[in-house]
């Protein structure tokens, strides 16, 4: 038998660029069929005990640390951002100690030539609360009162001193009494000083809640095949799955303003009498006509029964052109053109017939299924409850993960390749490092990134490349890109109490900005209390950041992050009836892919989205990569902007793109052993029509239109629903 030195020289070994759901999903498959990998991902890791580098991208937990909040029965504090997540520098803050003379509580020279060094590390941080706490080596811990304590006025004097250097309104004192408890070898002299503590808590932020509805068909298996490990430092599995981490939703709320809101079940319906129930208060809730409905239900049904040659024609269609939007009431022209950008962050006259179509299927088939978690969320942040295990789970099986930037690609005369990353980079010095020779590389980028590295590469040539050098990204300083990239991002708000009012998620159809959002901890296993710092989120995400707002103005592009907070707050609370009164907000945070360095006058407005949503206008998907490799030998791609069957940005694409590029290598090496396993949407819609679907092959394969323009029956809500039904337009004979 090989030893296991021998058993690792035997494999192939391949490095993947890129920890996000793409690279995750490439590593997990390929080294449960025997691959050795390797992960290199430049973000930082949390400061929750990951090591070498931060894993999930865009969908992980932006832990941010925010100002302690008041015990029960505090004042309410205006809403205000978290402060960013501490440098180095101010990590040292906590670790700094001012010595006193044993029977002393006032300063002496040495003491204030530590305090000065530490003024000038405060003041780059105006945001920090600083709880100074003071040390004695008396052994009794509780004399009359604070005043008379010997640690407290040494507190108390730092403070002074400190404020006295114009650090105002940021110190509280606090006495600890007997310093360096834990250490019974130190002198009484050692324990006569003043600490540092920064008065925080840590506040799990995210780029937009996670949404997972039940066809999400490939990343379910995914994460069906995550263990839930016991809590101990050696991996050990239990029953549970990163997938028992998904609950159910049991509504989806639509709020209006000037109507009441309507929950939709997200369920089976179980009769008729509901089905005709649930279309009754729809339409009452959205003041569309049965005319509306009947046109688009025969609209859904001919998308339904078309087949894929001629979906392929669809894409060429915006969804408003497919649908016919102009033949609809008003009222249900403003609802057909925004629903769109709550899903895929375009209106129904720009997206494509073929990938909102796909959608609206499914979540249809959804309505119709008998699915315990039609629409499911997680119960606890993105990080701790699903990434962490992930982590863990394939540090087990041996995929080692490594902090590097992938720069630039070397092309050799013989077509070989190798990837050069950015190992760290500090100060002016820059470590930039050759990866070691692999069987393959994976580039599991967004569409940005691996436009930049392709371009800073001529010698990458060819069709696949040359389309990713055509892709028309726009420009993400801007308000309104102008290519395939979008801004879709959130906001998260912070509640001193739990709010419940609604089990599950609501869209604002009437909202300016496109708004759809969860209250998230109702789901959470752990509770959070007032020592948390927060009781409640609200996790809202916002659509379209170009809009102006009808209150102010100004878009979400050209507004302040107090201005986008209190914005938001307002257009929900807007849609809100006296029964759902709801506190206000204490804290928010805004996704920190948004960079706000652009300053007019004095206002710092957003600059650039890092994570730009990348859609598909109509004319445009043909347009994507669709080879995922290898190219050069040994080059695979995978990441969003490629061609697969779900084609919306989100984390079913991203899982299903990490698996088409595990199969490229697989069917490379001429795997002997089952491939990755990947759904097509389109494959799972009802078997009833399939029938009609054929038909509309035949239809197709002569030059014909579908048999529903051939029969013209979308010309009967026309003659039947704009007026009172009359028979006679369906030349029936009269009765005698």
């Amino acid at each position: 038998m090989p030893d296991d030195t021998e058993t690792r020289q035997l494999q192939k070994h391949v490095a993947i660029f890129g920890g996000g759901i793409s690279g995750l999903t490439a590593a997990h498959e390929l080294i449960e069929r025997g691959y050795a990998v390797t992960v290199y991902e430049p973000a930082e890791p949390s400061a929750f005990g990951e090591e070498a580098c931060g894993l999930g991208g865009m969908a992980r937990t932006q832990w941010w640390r925010a100002e302690r909040a008041p015990g029960p029965g505090a004042t309410a504090r205006p809403p205000r951002r978290t402060a960013r997540i501490p440098s180095e520098a101010e990590r040292s803050i906590e670790t700094t100690e001012i010595a006193f003379a044993t029977d002393r509580d006032q300063l002496d020279d040495a003491a204030r030539a530590a305090l000065e060094g530490l003024v000038d590390r405060l003041r780059p941080y105006p945001e920090l609360v600083i709880e100074i706490r003071g040390y004695t080596q008396q052994r009794d811990d509780h004399p009359s009162t604070d005043e008379n304590r010997i640690d407290f006025r040494r507190a108390a004097c730092v403070k002074a001193y400190l404020e006295s250097r114009g650090l105002k309104n940021r110190f509280t004192a606090a006495a600890l009494g007997f310093g360096h408890r834990e250490d019974w070898t130190r002198s009484d002299a050692e324990r006569c000083y003043v600490d540092f503590r920064t008065i925080e808590d840590w506040i799990p932020g995210e780029h937009g809640f996670r949404f997972f509805p039940s066809f999400y068909f490939n990343l379910g298996d995914t994460m069906g095949r995550i263990p839930i490990p016991e809590r101990e430092e050696v991996f050990v599995e239990t029953p549970w799955t990163v997938l028992d981490n998904i609950v159910a939703t049991s509504v989806q709320g639509v709020n209006y303003e000037d109507r009441p809101s309507f929950e939709l079940p997200r369920r089976r319906v179980t009769s008729i009498q509901e089905l005709f129930d649930l279309l009754r208060d729809g339409l009452a809730a959205s003041g569309t006509t049965l005319r509306d409905i009947g046109l688009m239900q025969l609209k859904l049904f001919k998308y339904m029964t078309s087949c894929t040659g001629r979906r392929w024609e669809y894409e060429r269609l915006s969804w408003w052109e497919f649908v016919e939007g102009e033949r609809y009431s008003p009222e249900f022209q403003r609802a057909l053109d925004r629903t769109p950008e709550v899903l895929v962050a375009m209106n129904a006259r720009e997206c494509d017939a073929r990938t909102y179509g796909n959608m609206q299927m499914q979540i249809l088939l959804d309505q119709l299924s008998d699915g315990e978690k039609t629409d499911g969320t997680l119960n606890g942040p993105t990080s701790t409850a699903w990434f962490d295990h992930w982590r863990r789970y394939l540090e087990s099986q041996g995929v080692e993960f490594r902090r590097g930037k992938l720069l630039y690609i070397e092309v050799f005369p013989d077509r070989t390749v190798l990837p050069v990353v950015l190992v760290e980079e500090k100060w002016k010095e820059r470590w930039v490092r050759r990866v070691p020779v692999c069987d393959y590389y994976v580039l599991a980028l967004p569409a940005e990134e691996i436009q930049r590295i392709v371009n800073a590469q001529p010698a990458l040539a060819g069709e696949t490349f040359d389309r990713i050098r055509a892709l028309e990204l726009g420009d993400t300083t801007q308000a309104e890109t102008g290519g395939m990239l979008r801004h879709m991002s959130g906001i998260q708000l912070y509640f001193r109490s739990d709010i419940k009012f609604l089990p599950g998620h609501t869209v604002y159809p009437d909202s300016d900005w496109r708004l759809s959002s969860i209250f998230q901890p109702q789901f959470w296993t752990r509770k959070r209390g007032w020592w948390d710092g927060y009781r409640g989120v609200l996790s809202v995400d916002i659509c379209d950041w170009h809009t102006p707002s009808r209150r102010t103005g100004r878009a979400a592009w050209e507004s302040t992050a107090d201005e986008i907070q209190e914005e938001v707050w307002r257009q929900i609370k807007d849609t809100l009836d006296d029964e759902q009164r709801i506190p206000e907000p204490i804290l928010y945070h805004i996704d920190e892919n948004i960079l706000f360095k652009r300053t007019v006058g004095e206002r710092t407005l957003p600059s650039k989205n890092t994570t730009g949503f990348l859609v598909n206008p109509k004319g445009t998907y043909g347009q994507r990569p669709a080879d995922f490799g290898p190219h050069y030998g040994s080059l695979v791609l995978a990441g969003t902007y490629m061609q697969t069957s779900f084609r919306v940005t989100c984390m079913e694409t991203a899982n299903e793109s990490g698996r088409l590029a595990a199969n490229a290598i697989l069917e490379a090496d001429r795997f002997r052993g089952d491939k990755c396993k990947v759904v097509n949407p389109e494959d799972r819609e009802p078997r009833d029509l399939r029938s009609l679907v054929e038909l509309d092959e035949e239809l197709y394969r002569q030059g014909l239109p579908h048999f529903l323009d051939i029969l013209g029956l979308d010309a009967l809500p026309r003659s039947w629903l704009w007026s009172p039904p009359d028979p006679s337009t369906l030349g029936l004979p009269r009765p005698y």
